[in-house]
């Protein structure tokens, strides 16, 4: 397990676990930390793991309300702009055309679907150590937005 630094304010979080699954976990108060796991995902296996890691965000969004989900790019753009956060890139589907002034990251995703992100110290903490990578995502609700649906 690794202890990440979180301050009050940064929740909903949610983090890696030893199998890559995504967890909604709780800050410690007296320490300041949260903790994620790293995983097995080998780097040439990474792009396979967006299409599961969008579909257990959207999943954990759905199961705890929150209401970053959204049908089109420019939605999801305009609901974090309107929520006073910048939108600063976005994973799509190979061939996707659009141009909402950020940096689009062409991925395996489905046609349709897509997560638009905050700034990355602002939405949380990647680790990569060889085969090895671990994700914590702070105030998520916020910092990421999904759209279309799995």
């Amino acid at each position: 397990m690794i202890e990440v630094g979180a301050v009050e304010g940064d929740e909903p979080v949610v983090s890696t676990n030893l199998s890559g699954k995504l967890f909604v976990v709780k800050r410690s108060p007296d320490r300041g930390v949260v903790r994620m796991a790293t995983f097995v995902c080998p780097s040439e296996t990474e792009d396979s793991y967006i299409s599961a890691l969008y579909d257990q965000l959207w999943a954990l969004s759905s199961s705890q309300g929150w209401r970053n989900r959204c049908t089109l790019v420019s939605d999801a753009v305009g609901l974090m702009e309107a929520r006073g956060i910048k939108p600063v890139q976005a994973v799509v589907p190979s061939g996707y055309d659009g141009d909402h002034g950020i940096v689009l990251h062409s991925s395996s995703l489905g046609p349709g679907c897509a997560m638009v992100f905050a700034a990355p110290e602002k939405v949380g903490t990647r680790i990569r150590s060889g085969d090895a990578m671990g994700l914590m995502l702070r105030r998520v609700s916020e910092t990421v937005v999904l759209v279309g649906g799995p």
